[in-house]
């Protein structure tokens, strides 16, 4: 017989029962700020709507396979129906594994992960937005050297090894976490430019299969008749045996946080940066371990019952002492972050650059994106990008469609991926439809915080001024007893620092969504456009007041959205001259779309 470890199995067949996960980068997604999901990658970015919930069956579903070191078309030999000697029905081990072999690298790896949405809401409150989502996740991951296969392979039962064989299995290892989430996330406009946002979940773990491998190596030597074992490979297990487990899983319990920050940088930069997945869980519940040691096995094949001694001898060190319970373990999620900038070429239209490191068992994997997205109007949301990562260039694409409060979405970060079936190497898709009320395009959104950001209204030309009517001509008099002219002093009129235009009130039905203030800046004395004057408008709330926008406008023409339902006091300064004030009310922004100021500067006395 053979003398390589039938045994083996036992422990190899434990990591290989789950297929297992985690690489999503989602980079469609992250930039499709309309859909609610987006705020899954982006718990700073403000909102686009002011309320949305989703829900199984269609919330939210996102599943990533994925494989590295070797084509699907290698593994077809494991297909095949084995066959045995004299034609008959074979076994596992009679499966040719040199094709598998050929097909592999030194190292292979499978991934899957999977999330799915059982409940999320969110709604806005001022300046704030308050998020719920609980989920289910499947993050897992396997490593398959090549040197197990040709373990495998070598595994005869009726004859004995002809060759020496080294098997370093020192990167074999399966880790799973299979847990739900409830998290509870708060986003905040704290500048007109800048938003930040935080959300806390915790975890509630279903099932893990963790393992530990130190350099775990096979050497048969079939001359002595001798197996050895140096280094160590044991797998922990978590709640698998516990049937009540899913529903009410108890003792595996954990914290994750995710933060995120948006900036606009200017009126066409945005900029922005999250990092997710910073947390663990702590398996305490339903744990068992098995494991395998450094150690020398013999395995006689003149006599039977040394035979039987030895491998059982084996098999006793595959599992942990009697009654003796593992200590619990903890397991770390696999972290994300995002860093990305959107340049707006259009009102809806950008440019966008993202980086996306994701960091997992003490290793960084990169990726990078380049693409272009763009909305139109409030109903459609397109996105196109050009992504690098696992060594490969990727096209991904994503779409958010608005029916009227019905909104659908589906992304992938490689749409081509079915083009290359048996032999792709990465399948993602995520899709999911939400009820989402009090939708935004980007403008409104950014005019909310930010009037300088608002669409601008179309001029309404000033009025007119009516001519005045004819004078009859003078009456011709005689030039006699004319007395001169009385000469007539002129009152001095007293400077007025804003010099108000009549505002015309027009129909409710052709009023714009905003107001335009519109004003010039001229020096008082010489009537003399004043270049770069300080616009500082403030947002009236009984006694309180609240900076709303702030801008310089160089040419000292100021043009500014304002909302109908707020009260103003607006500030022009100058270093050379005095500041001035002028107070809008709502009455003044409801009955025209433009409210048109000259503003005259006095200059400073010293």
């Amino acid at each position: 017989m053979k003398t390589a470890l039938p045994s083996l199995v036992l422990v190899i067949g434990t990591m290989l029962c789950p297929l297992l996960s985690a690489a999503q980068r989602h980079l469609s997604q992250y930039h499709l700020q309309s859909i609610p999901q987006s705020y899954h990658l982006q718990p700073g970015s403000m909102p686009q709507t002011d309320f949305y919930i989703t829900a199984l069956p269609t919330g939210y579903t996102s599943l990533n396979l994925s494989k590295r070191g070797f084509a699907f078309s290698a593994l077809e030999a494991l297909m095949e129906e084995p066959s045995g000697m004299d034609g008959e029905e074979g076994g596992f081990f009679d499966l040719d594994f040199n094709k598998v072999i050929d097909g592999l690298n030194l190292q292979n790896a499978l991934q899957m992960d999977f999330q799915t949405n059982w409940l999320s809401f969110g709604f806005r409150a001022s300046r704030n937005f308050f998020h719920f989502d609980a989920n289910e996740h499947v993050n897992a991951s396997l490593r398959l050297p090549r040197a197990l296969f040709e373990l495998v392979n070598d595994l005869d039962f009726e004859n004995p090894l002809l060759t020496n064989g080294t098997y370093a299995l020192g990167n074999l290892g399966a880790d799973v976490n299979h847990y739900r989430s409830f998290g509870l996330g708060y986003t905040r406009q704290i500048l007109p430019s800048l938003s930040a946002g935080f959300k806390a979940r915790l975890l509630q773990g279903i099932g893990s299969i963790y393992t530990q491998n130190n350099q775990f190596t096979i050497d048969n030597n079939p001359d002595e008749l001798r197996l050895r074992i140096s280094g160590d490979v044991g797998v922990f297990t978590s709640g698998l045996l516990d049937q009540d487990n899913y529903l009410r899983s108890k003792g595996n319990n954990g914290l994750a946080l995710d933060f995120g920050l948006n900036y606009l940088f200017a009126d066409k930069l945005a900029l922005s940066a999250s990092l997710l997945n910073i947390g663990n869980i702590q398996w305490r519940n339903n744990l068992s371990f098995e494991g395998i040691y450094a150690a020398d096995y013999q395995f006689p094949t003149d006599d039977i019952d040394a035979f039987e001694n030895e491998f059982g001898r084996f098999l006793d060190s595959l599992s942990s002492d009697a009654g003796a319970v593992p200590e619990p373990y903890k397991t770390r999620l696999p972290a994300m972050a995002y860093l990305g900038a959107n340049y707006y070429f259009g009102k809806q239209t950008a440019l966008s650059l993202t980086i996306n490191p994701r960091f997992h068992q003490q290793k960084t994997e990169m990726a990078y994106a380049l693409g272009i997205h763009t909305r139109i109007k409030k109903m459609l949301q397109l996105g196109l990008n050009y992504a690098y990562f696992n060594s490969k260039s990727r096209l991904g694409a994503g779409l958010g469609l608005n029916l009227g409060p019905i909104q659908i979405f589906a992304a992938t970060d490689d749409i081509l991926s079915a083009l290359r079936v048996p032999d792709v190497d990465y399948v993602h898709a995520n899709a999911g439809i939400s009820l989402s009320f009090g939708r935004r395009t980007r403008t409104a959104q950014l005019a909310l915080f930010n009037p300088a950001f608002a669409e601008q209204a179309p001029r309404t030309p000033k009025p007119k001024p009516e001519k005045a009517a004819a004078l009859p001509p003078p009456q011709a008099k005689s030039e006699k007893n004319i007395a001169p002219p009385k000469p007539v002093k002129e009152k001095p009129v007293e400077a007025k620092p804003v010099e108000e235009t009549p505002t015309v009130s027009i129909p409710a039905a052709t009023l714009n969504q905003y107001c335009t203030f519109r004003a010039s800046a001229k020096d008082q004395q010489t009537k003399a456009p004043v270049n770069s004057v300080q616009v500082n408008i403030y947002a009236l709330d009984g006694t309180q007041e609240e900076l709303v926008f702030t801008r310089y406008f160089f040419s000292g023409n100021i043009e500014v959205p304002l909302e109908r339902q707020r009260d103003y006091r607006i500030v022009i300064r100058h270093n050379a001259y005095q500041e001035a004030t002028i107070r809008i009310d709502k009455a003044d922004l409801a009955r025209s779309n433009d409210i048109i100021r000259d503003i005259q500067l006095n200059l400073k006395t010293l």
